[in-house]
């Protein structure tokens, strides 16, 4: 990014890479770190853009960066955290948020992954040790990844933590939309799911389905590129699927008019 005139202070969003889901039975993968800078002060010059991708199966985000180390301006936002597989639990971010727990069975669910200062935990796996074989959700912005139940119904199935929309200047081609007004990012990926039952939702804001049998497309796994959400975890059948994608980072910049 060139800065050819002295803005003076801009207001920018910076979120790192989602973290992937994990294989069969896996947990959510995390959110990236979803950071906001209201009165970051720019004078002219290039101000480098990395854009961390998504993990991809059960393989954590990567940072976005603005901004060269020798810039007093550069903002790092960290990566999200992986969601578990079966027998794992969810890694946690430096700085984002954790993947969840994988189901864990036979020994029982293992547990979602700690979260930085800009995320949220990741939610363990089943508890019971027999089915549904849940994991558990990715942490995303604005919430925690759900554990996977008892009584494992509803929102006891490992949903994906909700993102945010707290940044006023995103424009209307970016994000999601959510369940209240405002552009969305930043949510974590649903839990795999046992066969039978149904894909589970991820976090408002871009968050992959933990998916289900009869399996559901790699695709709707996947999270929303340019959200830095985390994918869902892969279901059980027919054996051990790949997690869902996590959604690349993004930066935007909103410069003073005038």
């Amino acid at each position: 990014m060139c800065i050819r005139d002295s803005p003076g202070t801009v207001s920018i969003l910076v979120i790192g890479g989602g973290g992937g889901g994990g294989t069969a039975y896996g947990g959510g993968g995390g959110a990236g770190a979803y950071v906001i800078n209201n009165s970051l002060a720019l004078t002219p010059g290039d101000y480098p853009i990395t854009v961390g991708p998504g993990g991809t199966s059960s393989a954590n985000g990567s940072n976005t960066v603005f901004g060269l180390p020798t810039q007093p301006a550069q903002i790092t936002a960290p990566y999200g955290g992986a969601g578990g597989d079966r027998p794992e639990p969810g890694s946690p971010s430096p700085g984002g948020s954790g993947g969840g727990g994988g189901d864990g069975h036979p020994s029982g669910g293992k547990t979602g992954g700690n979260s930085g200062t800009y995320g949220n935990p990741g939610g363990a796996g089943a508890t019971g040790g027999y089915p549904p074989f849940s994991g558990g959700g990715g942490g995303g912005a604005g919430g925690a990844g759900e554990p996977s139940g008892p009584p494992y119904s509803g929102a006891n199935m490992g949903d994906g933590g909700v993102g945010a929309n707290t940044y006023a200047y995103a424009p209307p081609t970016t994000g999601t939309p959510g369940p209240s007004p405002g552009r969305w990012f930043a949510g974590g990926g649903g839990a795999g799911n046992y066969t039978g039952q149904f894909p589970v939702p991820g976090g408002a804001g871009g968050g992959g389905a933990g998916g289900a049998s009869p399996p559901s497309s790699q695709a709707v796994r996947s999270a929303t590129d340019n959200t830095g959400s985390g994918g869902g975890g892969a279901p059980d059948y027919p054996g051990d699927q790949d997690g869902g994608i996590g959604g690349s980072g993004i930066v935007i910049v909103a410069i003073p008019v005038g």
